[in-house]
């Protein structure tokens, strides 16, 4: 019976970054691009038991604040932000098997390009929803389709999560849903209100009761009909609290050994061991390379 704990990872492997994109999937976990010192990257690592190993090939150009998940023995990587300016819209993806990249070209409307968005795997399709670029902030949520690719709108017509960015979301896949919580929007840069997506239905609800403390770029995952949610950046700084949402109600959790140091800037990426890996993220002072890991109980 495993139980509830943290513990940091002595693996040597990327440098430090924050914004990056990281995937966990059956063999291991993906990590990709982010951003150091103001500066984007677009390195690849592979991490499974215990080390780090990174990937080569040409693929998708330095940038941060991306999406990504793996799905069918792959990486699909979209969006994200560059130097200066400069916002994308492209999706790529990589064979893991083949170690490979290569540009999809999907059929139908692609979203604005955008960074800060979050993102689910729902089932082999990549889910994006929300985002920003200087010309303002997203309330959209869109479907890629990777083989063939295909762009779908799910966006409703009636209720749902007003434009933000620098959130996450987690799929609870006993439930058919997807869970968004927090982020920042306009004139209000942390915020904690949380929603659920229904795919069945393609409604947004929002949910009632209290959470976490309103804040940004933390990192969440979802194991069947439960999400936890680890850190982000708040008004008081950067967190280091860990929770746990029930498929109806959030509640504050206290794992066992010391959790990492506050930070945001991180994603979580859930393994087949059933652990959440958080790696890096910045601190408010600068980025971090550190790996650290939830043991889920179960």
């Amino acid at each position: 019976m495993r139980t509830l704990a943290w513990r940091r990872l002595g693996a040597e492997g990327p440098a430090a970054r924050r914004d990056h994109a990281f995937a966990g999937f059956e063999d291991g976990a993906l990590l990709f691009g982010g951003s150091r010192r103001s500066e984007p990257m677009n390195d690849l690592w592979f991490y499974a038991n215990g080390d780090w190993s990174e990937l080569s090939g040409d693929g998708p150009s330095p940038r941060f604040g991306l999406n990504a998940i793996v799905t069918d023995g792959s990486l699909i990587v979209f969006g994200g932000q560059g130097r200066g300016n400069e916002f994308f819209n492209d999706a790529w993806r990589y064979d893991i098997d083949a170690r490979r990249w290569r540009q999809l070209q999907p059929k139908g409307s692609a979203p604005a390009k955008r960074y800060g968005a979050s993102s689910v795997a729902h089932g082999t399709d990549l889910i994006v929803s929300h985002g920003f670029t200087f010309q303002g902030r997203f309330d959209d949520t869109r479907s890629l389709r990777s083989d063939p690719p295909r762009w779908r709108d799910l966006t409703p017509s009636g209720t749902k999560p007003f434009e933000r960015c620098l959130h996450r979301a987690a799929l609870l896949e006993a439930t058919n849903t997807m869970l968004l919580f927090g982020g920042q929007t306009t004139g209000t840069p942390y915020l904690g209100d949380t929603w659920l997506f229904d795919f069945a239905e393609g409604e947004w609800r929002k949910m009632p009761g209290d959470g976490p403390s309103p804040r940004n770029l933390y990192a969440m995952i979802g194991v069947e009909g439960q999400a936890y949610l680890f850190g982000g950046l708040a008004s008081r700084g950067a967190l280091r609290d860990t929770w746990l949402f029930d498929g109806a109600a959030w509640r504050e959790l206290s794992p066992e050994g010391d959790p990492p140091p506050g930070r945001g800037g991180v994603e979580g990426a859930l393994t087949a061991g059933g652990t959440m890996l958080v790696f890096g993220g910045s601190d408010g002072s600068g980025e971090l390379d550190d790996l650290w890991e939830l043991t889920l109980p179960g």
